[in-house]
């Protein structure tokens, strides 16, 4: 039986333990490849047609308008 994992994962300006800073890979995506390193599977990364913002504050205003609207953004193919 073949194993996928499907993830989405943002980078960029994100809140850590120690402030805000820039990462070039994000939580989700690193645990996604520790889950298809364990079970043998092959890795999808969804991604929007449109990029999220850098900057952490306008992205979470961005992720916060689409959470009130339900908005589901176009996805890459």
């Amino acid at each position: 039986m073949k194993k996928l994992v499907i993830y989405f994962s943002h980078t960029g300006e994100n809140y850590m333990s120690d402030g805000i800073r820039n990462i070039d890979k994000g939580n989700t995506e690193i645990v996604a490849e520790k889950i298809a390193a364990k079970t043998g599977a092959d890795l999808f990364k969804v991604e929007t047609v449109k990029d999220y913002p850098y900057d952490y504050y306008e992205c979470c205003a961005e992720a916060k308008k689409e959470l009130q609207s339900q908005a589901r953004p176009e996805l890459r193919v």
